[in-house]
């Protein structure tokens, strides 16, 4: 639209040709909003974008939003309020005052921006609305301008349901409750079918209520799925926060089926808003007939008279290497309920290369030791057969053995093991390659990096010298001769052989011997390019069959620097705000030809006397439209850390490397370097450090304060600052987070940013440490390792209590999560951590907490063997470094004399008849010491005597112990199994073990998750 000449005030000119129009017009200013919100780990997402968030994780977060004023019109104008208004909570409020009074007034492309600051929470289920609404007054016309614009967005909680299996067994005869997966395995003759309840817990654990919609069970087998949303009666299926509801049923499993059961559950619960949450669990576990043969391989070799496992044959140079004898032992035991026919024993091993397996049938061997035919028992030894394999240190090869056992029970069922063993030789040779490259500036500029190279103006950028050099190095034990050296760069992606810049006589490369071979080629630094160089190194090694190989790659790029703006036909306008015309006396024109209109909207003519019209309907010259603030600008920000030691060494912050032995107090002190790298100045306006806790004092601050200046020129050196030293404890693990945002304003009005993120994580390591100790389980105190001799007469099981303490020296706390315990007799690893620690927050452990737990074996005193025991402990702390303790603890059981000792001593004992049960003078009946103790005892020793109920005795009163006999009662001879458990808890074990008619066995309650006996106690009597 054209634009009428306004009204002149003061004194009247001449008339001006042309109709003269009412004071009206168009403008166009525009408003735009953006809206940020920052999560949890820094990042900022676009509010329509925000994630939803679960329980865990929703909350108050920070919102940004932001509001760019742009005159896109033709005359200036003079912005006269901003309003915004916000739902929730639906008010308006002005934001005038966020625009300094000098940048109010808007000439054509410039444009403001003001940000503030709110928060949402993403808890909440919401939408909010933000209005904004800008008026400006044009002056040449006295028009109003208007613009407003809109924003909108929504968030919506998580919801959160959650569904837990469970199932217990019931066992026979009494046998209490088990989880379903501990159902023991019963021998095949007497295996029994058990009860079992699933139970379903259905919690609401998000934040709104829900109506439970969906209740789905699938089990396989059968493989079908049953709707359960009729167990729960409909006025509860509503579910609110925080509440639960369990439901259950009843199954049963047959024991002499080898069988695994899944069971997945999957519940939907529909939120007042129709959203519909979905959860599901599983539970699996597997039943079968109680037999299981174990099979364990064993690999050693002889090297320089020493025993040595297979995986650990050292690498040898291949002048050294040969050929050797290594020994496979194959251990067969028996460690199930019931016995078993061997009927297959089967090794098969392969060498790679070639790959072939070779198999061999080991059950001759097997027979060499025990009866063909003849059933293998659990109470039979170990059997352990052996053969013996040539192979060549000098091949690079890997050697997988693996060996199938196969028992037939009575029964026609089939127990199988298997084991594997593995190990790799390979002579020692090793080659290695490093890439470097430079580049030459121009003027005798000297070298640099290639992924230093500048950044030149587009009429200035040269084509430059570059060079890659190689360095090969023999880092290995034996020499080799360099028979590949291939280079292939991109661009333009094409390989080439650099072999021939090595002489043959010196492509031989002996241990800690370097080759250097260098190439020239060009860069082009005028275009946007990225170069990538990669090298192999192949090396045929002296004596060995195989190629030793190396590779490394370089990567560089450049940039291409940003042209100037073009000039027009006429000097562009000075950035900013034109300034209104100087009152006066126009000059009359420049004598000449008149040039022609120019095209577009003619701006008011400049007040005061208007000069002799020009002849014709010539009008003055019209500058060009000044051009929109757009532009391009290369700002850098770079964060800098430097730690200062105890000792005063000064060091890169990510270069600290405490350890719990010199962690301390350290001083680290952030710097920052802000330079300027493109092609014009600009005006820093913002510069802000954000400090993420940990490890942030206080949180986020402006530094524009530091700055000895804020304009910053291509041409000026970098501007660094820094922030005064703070002290930190290098003995925490503790990580901090600092980010730097710096925003510069360049001619025009366009805004430049950058930021810079430093991250430095400090963990001074973690140690624990664990020890062995194991004594007698009668109390005495005995060390295992003064095990005491015993006569063939009285030899027999014996219990012993091994204990493990577990120590935490390190600084950092973490979690026990494995605590392996090998035992030798029988050659097995267990986890024991759920044993022995079954309550999960026992296992945390600070710097100086300790834990010990114990545990009862039971050694054979008729037989002189050694036992070995090797626990492991594993325990991950909170960066999630795993610190490990290795402890090992070997006894030895004396050979027991053939003969008794021929030296008799006969007691007699005899007692008051007022003191003994019967009346009777027999010290065997004395009536025990009606005391009781002050506290719970955590340890007590008794005698099994054996025999029915008739024989027990108790001081408690007789409805506080009951004894039920079955198949005539415990035996009054032999031996038995005892188990002893808590009433209220059957997990809770105190003794379980074999204990001979009239011999003392411990009961223990340490290892309980009480740490000491409860009231009541069921003692479990089994015998054959």
């Amino acid at each position: 639209p054209s634009i009428t000449e306004a009204p002149t005030p003061g004194p009247t000119p001449p008339p001006t040709p042309g109709p003269t129009a009412s004071p009206t017009g168009t403008c166009d200013v525009t408003v735009t909003t953006t809206c940020e919100i920052t999560m949890p780990d820094g990042s900022t997402v676009e509010c329509k974008d925000v994630p939803t968030e679960g329980p865990e994780d929703c909350g108050p977060k920070p919102v940004a939003y932001c509001y760019t004023i742009t005159n896109v019109g033709n005359e200036c104008g003079d912005i006269n309020s901003i309003d915004r208004t916000r739902s929730p909570p639906g008010t308006t409020e002005s934001l005038l005052g966020l625009v300094a009074a000098e940048d109010r007034n808007l000439c054509p492309g410039d444009e403001v921006v003001i940000c503030e600051a709110d928060t949402v929470d993403t808890c909440d289920k919401s939408c909010y609305e933000t209005t904004i609404e800008v008026n400006a007054d044009m002056p040449e016309t006295g028009f109003v301008c208007n613009a407003m614009d809109e924003y909108k967005f929504c968030v919506e909680p998580g919801c959160n349901v959650d569904v837990e299996t469970e199932c217990l067994a019931t066992l026979p005869d009494n046998g209490g409750q088990v989880p379903c997966t501990e159902i023991p395995s019963y021998p095949p003759d007497a295996c029994p079918t058990v009860e079992t309840e699933y139970c379903y817990t259905i919690s609401n654990i998000g934040q709104s209520c829900g109506d439970i919609t969906k209740f789905e069970r699938t089990r396989s087998p059968p493989g079908t799925t049953e709707d359960l949303i009729g167990s729960i009666p409909e006025a509860e299926r509503n579910l609110c926060p925080g509440e639960t509801i369990r439901v259950c049923e009843i199954d049963e499993v047959d024991t002499c089926v080898k069988q695994c059961y899944e069971t997945t559950v999957v519940v939907e619960a529909t939120m007042p808003d129709s959203f519909v949450c979905e959860a599901d669990d599983e539970y699996q576990f597997c039943t079968g007939p109680g037999c299981n043969v174990h099979v364990e391989t064993t690999c050693e070799t002889e090297i320089d008279g020493e025993k040595v496992l297979c995986t650990e044959i050292p690498t040898e140079s291949p002048e050294e290497c040969g050929p050797i004898d290594i020994e496979y032992c194959y251990t067969v035991d028996n460690i199930g309920s019931s016995c078993g026919v061997m009927t297959t024993f089967e090794r098969t091993w392969t060498a790679t290369p070639p790959g072939t397996p070779n198999t061999r049938d080991l059950l001759p061997l097997f027979y060499e030791q025990f009866p063909e035919g003849k059933e293998y028992c659990p109470e039979d030894p170990p059997i352990t057969v052996c053969e013996t394999v040539g192979i060549s240190t000098c091949d690079k090869v890997c050697y997988e053995t693996s060996v199938v056992v196969d028992a037939t029970m009575p029964d026609g069922f089939i127990c199988e093991a298997t084991g594997e063993y593995d190990f790799c030789v390979e002579p020692g040779c090793d080659v290695e390659v490093e890439t470097e490259c430079t580049i030459e500036l121009p003027n005798n500029g000297g070298s640099i990096a290639c992924t230093e190279i500048p950044v030149y103006k587009p009429d200035e950028c040269p084509e430059l010298p570059a060079t890659n050099c190689y360095t090969i190095s023999n880092v290995g034990v034996s020499c080799g001769v360099i028979s590949v050296l291939d280079r292939t760069r991109t661009p333009p992606g094409t390989t080439e052989s650099l072999l021939g810049l090595i002489p043959e006589e010196s492509r031989e490369l002996c241990p800690d011997e370097t080759l250097r071979v260098c190439e020239d080629f060009m860069v082009d630094t005028c275009i946007d390019e990225c170069y990538e160089t990669s090298v192999v190194v192949e090396a045929d090694m002296e004596g060995a069959t195989f190629t030793c190989a190396a590779d490394d790659k370089d990567t560089f790029c450049t940039q291409a620097g940003t042209a100037p703006p073009t000039p027009g036909p006429t000097p562009p306008p000075t950035p900013g705000p034109t300034p209104p015309p100087s009152p006066g006396p126009t000059p009359p024109p420049t004598p000449g030809p008149t040039p022609p209109p120019t095209p577009g909207p003619t701006p008011p003519p400049t007040p005061g006397p208007t000069p002799p019209p020009t002849p014709g309907p010539t009008l003055a010259p019209t500058p060009p439209p000044t051009p929109s603030p757009v532009g391009e600008c290369e700002l850098t920000a770079v964060v800098q850390c430097t730690a200062t030691l105890e000792n005063g060494t000064q060091v890169e912050c990510k270069e600290m490397k405490p350890t719990i032995d010199d962690c301390g107090t350290v001083s680290k002190e952030y710097c920052y370097v802000i330079d300027n790298i493109g092609n014009e100045c600009g005006d820093i306006t913002t510069f802000q450090r954000i400090r993420t806790p940990p490890g942030g004092e206080d949180g986020t601050q402006e530094l524009l304060s530091l700055l000895p200046t804020t304009t910053l020129c291509p041409d000026d050196p970098p501007i660094r600052v820094c922030e005064p030293a703070e002290t930190i404890d290098s003995c925490d693990d503790q990580c901090y987070l600092t980010e730097v945002m710096v925003e510069a304003t360049m001619p025009g009005g366009f805004v430049c940013k950058t930021d810079d993120l430093y991250d430095l994580c400090v963990n001074p390591g973690c140690r624990i440490e664990t020890d062995i100790s194991c004594t007698l389980a009668d109390g005495s105190g005995t060390a295992c390792t003064d095990f005491p001799g015993s006569t063939v007469d009285e030899c027999g099981p014996t219990p012993v209590q091994y204990c493990y303490k577990i120590d935490n020296v390190g600084p950092t706390c973490g979690t026990i999560n494995k605590i392996d315990r090998t035992r030798t007799p029988p050659g097995t690893t267990q986890d024991i951590l759920e044993v022995l620690i079954p309550n999960p927050e026992d296992r945390l452990l600070c710097g100086g907490e300790s834990i010990t737990v114990c545990e009862t074996a039971m050694v054979d005193s008729c037989i002189a063997q050694c036992y070995e025991t090797k626990i492991e402990v594993d325990a991950t702390m909170a960066d999630g470094i795993i610190c490990e303790a290795v402890d090992e603890y070997e006894f030895c059981v004396p050979e027991p004399p053939t003969e008794s000792c021929n030296v008799e001593v006969d007691l007699e004992c005899k007692m008051d008849p007022a003191q003994t049960i019967d009346g009777s003078t027999s010290c065997d009946v004395i009536i025990p010491i009606a005391t009781r103790c002050d506290k719970r005892a955590s340890v007590m020793t008794w005698r099994f005597n054996g025999g029915d109920c008739e024989q027990s005795f108790n001081i408690q009163e007789a409805d506080k112990f009951t004894c039920t006999d079955f198949s005539g009662g415990a035996p009054t001879e032999g031996s038995a199994w005892l188990t002893v458990t808590s009433v209220k808890d059957e997990s809770d074990v105190y003794f379980d073990g074999e204990v001979r008619v009239g011999d003392l066995f411990t009961m223990f309650a340490g290892n309980t998750n009480k740490g000491k006996f409860d009231a009541d106690s069921f003692f479990y009597v089994y015998s054959d």
